[in-house]
């Protein structure tokens, strides 16, 4: 059997340590704060307005959705308001408390998240990551997101001859990697997260709480 020297334990970041669902009402917040300062549009009516629309349709189209209404507002600029803004979001207590034993158990912790590259680093300073974390990749900045191999060697090449786990949500690519890899897989099933409907691949282990992680580690 292979003797490994140490573990490194890989998270993804949107909906396994924080709430996705935050960084939009935070997004929302910021462009409807944005068209009243502009547009003089009532800032609570458009904020209410955007999450109507996430809530019956999901993301992706929602601002695009907006624009059509409001033909004064600009699509280009309220997704770069959107994007670009320092968001209203927290880490929640059970990620705090599941990163520090991590690391006072001693393994090494990493992050890979897809996403814009700026849009990603906005978060990860809004939660404060930086302080548990020691090796973070957004695979938006080397042009290879998930399902791609390329950042998951990285974090191999950074920690060589290791065990390595990856925890994340999303059952559609997120485990493709790592699998290839020989890694461990584990899914964080999110009850109000985008994916959390899909099944969980029959080689991913499941678990409905982050705290739980402490006790395999």
């Amino acid at each position: 059997m292979k003797e490994f020297s140490s573990k490194v334990i890989v998270f993804d970041m949107d909906d396994t340590l924080y709430f996705e669902l935050d960084f939009v009402k935070s997004g929302f917040q910021a462009v409807s704060n944005y068209v009243f300062e502009k547009h003089n549009l009532c800032s609570s009516q458009i904020f209410c307005e955007l999450m109507n629309d996430f809530v019956a349709n999901g993301s992706g189209k929602n601002l695009n959705v907006l624009c059509d209404q409001y033909k004064e507002i600009d699509l280009k600029e309220i997704i770069d308001i959107y994007r670009f803004h320092t968001p209203n979001i927290k880490l929640p207590i059970d990620s705090e408390f599941v990163l520090t034993e991590l690391r006072r158990k001693g393994h090494k912790l990493a992050l890979l998240t897809d996403g814009h590259e700026k849009t990603q680093l906005h978060k990860i300073q809004s939660l404060g990551l930086e302080k548990y974390i020691d090796f973070i990749i957004r695979t938006g900045v080397f042009g290879t997101p998930k399902p791609d191999t390329n950042c998951f060697e990285m974090i191999q090449e950074k920690f060589p001859n290791c065990d390595y786990t990856y925890i994340a949500d999303n059952p559609k690519k997120d485990f493709i990697a790592p699998e290839k890899l020989g890694w461990q897989s584990i899914r964080i099933i999110n009850a109000n997260g985008i994916y959390h409907k899909y099944p969980t691949p029959e080689s991913v282990r499941e678990i409905t709480s982050l705290c739980e992680i402490v006790g395999l580690f």
